[in-house]
């Protein structure tokens, strides 16, 4: 996703400066030509990844409830429970 983020700010930060006179016109036209569009987008993905990667790693999947799916969401409630039991399993 890194990749697919770097582009969207690429493309972000050109059509930005091209509306401050400082590079070429770009090829792309429509609702893909603004600046307002990309550089969210390439936020939106490095989140997404950051995301990704603390959840496929045996962290928690952070972020509003509203916007994670049941099925993603962690079943760990008892945390400090998990945490006690392994501090006693570890000391002799």
């Amino acid at each position: 996703m890194t990749p697919l983020a770097l582009m969207a700010y690429v493309l972000g930060f050109w059509r930005l400066a091209s509306d401050l006179g400082i590079v070429g016109e770009s090829g792309i036209t429509g609702i893909f030509s603004h600046w307002q569009v990309w550089i969210p987008l390439g936020a939106s993905l490095q989140l997404a990844r950051v995301s990704l990667i603390r959840y496929g790693t045996g962290g928690r999947l952070k972020g509003p409830r509203i916007v994670i799916f049941p099925g993603l969401r962690s079943s760990k409630v008892d945390a400090p429970d998990e945490q006690a039991q392994q501090q006693k399993v570890a000391s002799p």
